[in-house]
């Protein structure tokens, strides 16, 4: 993780400093954190750098123990609580990640929130309060790109809405719902054209339907942008 000087010149590798150092930086450099939620601490800051940079390396249970370290110093940081409700998700403890991420959500409620709550329920087998949230989660996205005209948020706004959108469709396919689970799949199509899962879940359901031409026009789409399961059901259709 690189951060600038305060007057702009260096760039200062902060993860080639200990937990010491990083203290000290972040003592002589303050950051403004008042939308994460309670007041700057340096050590803090230290431990969830640290904590980034484990998660970047899919290293999680690190990443959560040093998550947890910077919430001793900020408990009321949404955006710690938030990143170790995510290493909870992606080390297959669910109803951990369920925790943080509701009490993140009480302390702000946003897509981050909601989503990871979303694919918890999913992955839980929860499908209807997986919709719930994933509901919310899209409108905040929506939200956010309506008011992000410059692009400053950093967020692939087209790819992520259309993943969304893929998890929903997979919950109303769990319900049986099988309408909305089309209208998902072609709303997360429109969001991201070339995303392959969208395609070979609408060609799938078409297929159960019987509409054959729909089905194979779908799975088609679904192969040539690298779904390679599509090939196999395609050869035998």
């Amino acid at each position: 993780m690189l951060c600038q000087n305060q007057d702009g010149t260096n760039q200062i590798k902060l993860y080639d400093m200990n937990i010491d150092q990083l203290i000290k930086f972040f003592e002589d450099n303050p950051v403004n954190i008042s939308l994460l939620g309670g007041e700057y601490n340096p050590k803090a800051m230290a431990y969830s750098t640290l904590a980034k940079e484990s998660y970047d390396n899919d290293d999680f249970a690190t990443a959560i123990n040093l998550y947890s370290k910077a919430l001793e110093f900020q408990p009321l940081n949404w955006h710690f609580l938030s990143q170790r409700a995510i290493c909870y998700r992606m080390s297959n403890e669910y109803d951990k990640s369920l925790t943080d991420a509701l009490s993140s959500k009480k302390i702000d409620d946003n897509f981050e929130n909601n989503q990871t709550i979303a694919l918890c329920y999913l992955f839980k087998k929860a499908f209807l309060e997986a919709v719930q949230h994933f509901d919310i989660a899209i409108k905040y996205l929506d939200s956010y790109e309506e008011n992000d005209q410059a692009k400053m948020m950093g967020i692939n706004y087209g790819a992520t809405k259309s993943r969304a959108l893929n998890n929903q469709a997979v919950c109303y396919y769990n319900l049986q719902q099988l309408d909305k689970a089309i209208e998902c799949t072609t709303k997360g199509i429109q969001a991201k054209s070339d995303y392959s899962n969208n395609y070979f879940i609408r060609g799938m359901i078409y297929l159960s339907q019987g509409d054959k031409l729909k089905a194979r026009s779908d799975l088609e789409n679904a192969a040539r942008y690298g779904d390679t399961r599509a090939n196999g059901i395609l050869a035998d259709m």
